[in-house]
């Protein structure tokens, strides 16, 4: 595949290579025959079962490993923790089909597919078209580290290359050299037990490596061999740091351009959950999803409805075309924003059954420490500026205040104020913090904020 899109990028206009550049994927390793064959047995033993309902949500727990070279928190490729947090968001919005763009759904899209194939209802959305499908499953910052210590920065591990001894992530030129330096030294010296955490490596890389992310498909239980050549200590997926936010959540993030919409994670998140390209990785190739048309190939850019008519023949995607906007081809990202109910099962397929992703969410790592959890049982109070380093400020009048508290993440009172409704917080070490406010009138107020 790596061969046919080097091709394909000689041909198409610099800012579209651009674009691959900043937002294409780099998972080359695709389950084999066997793999499949045992997810399609699953599927198909799965439908009605009692073990988990349909309408069940998981919960990933997910932790960052941001790899630098010293440089100050906020510093390229050292990112901010308001970036990571807009990630997560987006995450959960794109998963469960309201993501910021989802309105563009053409009225009439892939109607004609779906009659054509007899899609059965659930895959349908009320106007007959391919059900833009809410997988139910949810994304959190880890809030506690292995050992049970609660994480300074939730979702966050910071790890300095040069402490560890590590080459530089620079000195690696091509696809295959990166993904080898990934994967035998970087994803060994630092993952988390992927039985309880969706491991997520973030490094600058050299602009010959040509992508912005990869993910690893799920291993499956029962399956002997490789199971989609994925072991514990690679586990998880790549992420290049410019991709992941969005400058629509958070304006102080670093950023490849004023484009970049978190997407990419998207994508690589879909290939952690077993999804597959939508062209199949060949031409008019089987992503094994019943709703997605066939496509010749990947797309890129902003193509318009409907595109490519009558591109694959076996069987015809004519008159409706690609699916170009589901998230597992390479459209911009601006221009995503679907999945579909047959991704959908293929994600719940792996939850249940991948002894990498069934436990997931089950340890109480996206709990706040119940040092807290008093704290948190309040009405939401707006913190700005957020991320904050000298002085922070709540919407409410300080006519109004009774008390302020400043409260770290172990539950101890670090700021104690009266009558003010603003907090001089230059003082306190970098991480994440409560700020609790009672009012005149006995009202709580709760909200979080963080200190860079």
């Amino acid at each position: 595949m790596i061969l046919r899109i080097s091709l394909l990028m000689l041909l198409i206009s610099p800012s579209l290579r651009a674009q691959h550049s900043e937002e294409g994927c780099g998972s080359v390793k695709t389950p084999d025959a066997s793999w499949e064959f045992h997810l399609q047995n699953l599927i198909t033993s799965s439908q009605g079962s009692s073990v988990k309902s349909r309408n069940a949500v998981y919960t990933i727990p997910v932790i960052f490993h941001i790899i630098h070279a010293g440089e100050a928190v906020g510093n390229y490729p050292n990112i901010p923790a308001g970036q990571i947090a807009a990630q997560i968001d987006i995450l959960n919005e794109d998963f469960s089909a309201q993501g910021f763009n989802h309105t563009l759904y053409p009225l009439n899209a892939f109607s004609n597919w779906a009659i054509n194939q007899g899609l059965p209802a659930a895959h349908l959305d009320s106007l007959g078209r391919v059900k833009m499908a809410d997988f139910q499953i949810e994304f959190c910052l880890a809030h506690m580290d292995p050992n049970g210590q609660t994480l300074a920065e939730p979702g966050i591990e910071r790890i300095n290359w040069q402490q560890k001894l590590w080459p530089n992530p620079l000195n690696y030129t091509n696809p295959t050299t990166f993904r080898q330096y990934l994967d035998s030294i970087v994803k060994p010296g630092s993952f988390w037990d992927p039985v309880k955490y969706m491991n997520v490596w973030v490094c600058d890389r050299d602009s010959g490596v040509g992508y912005a992310g990869y993910g690893l498909f799920p291993a499956l239980s029962g399956l002997p061999g490789g199971n989609a050549n994925t072991s514990d200590s690679v586990d998880g997926i790549w992420l290049y740091p410019k991709s992941i936010g969005s400058p629509l959540k958070f304006s102080g993030g670093i950023y490849a351009s004023p484009n970049v919409r978190g997407r990419v994670a998207v994508h690589e998140t879909g290939h952690y959950l077993g999804l597959r390209h939508i062209w199949g990785d060949t031409l008019c190739g089987n992503d094994f999803c019943m709703d997605t048309p066939p496509a010749s190939s990947e797309n890129l850019g902003n193509p318009s409805y409907p595109h490519g008519p009558g591109s694959c023949n076996t069987p015809s995607n004519n008159p409706d075309g690609e699916m170009f906007m589901n998230f597992m081809d390479y459209t911009a990202g601006m221009f995503a924003y679907m999945f579909t109910e047959s991704q959908r099962i293929r994600a719940h397929t792996a939850m249940q059954n991948s002894p990498n992703r069934k436990l997931l969410g089950t340890h109480g790592l996206c709990e706040i420490p119940s040092a807290l959890s008093t704290h948190l049982k309040m009405e939401r109070l707006e913190v700005y500026p957020n991320p904050a380093q000298n002085t922070i400020r709540v919407n409410v009048a300080e006519s109004v205040i009774k008390s302020m508290l400043v409260i770290g993440l172990d539950g101890n009172i670090l700021i104690k104020l009266l009558d003010k409704n603003e907090c001089n917080i230059s003082h306190l070490p970098k991480g994440m913090y409560i700020l609790k406010v009672t009012t005149t009138n006995g009202q709580l107020l709760m909200g979080r904020f963080l200190k860079e």
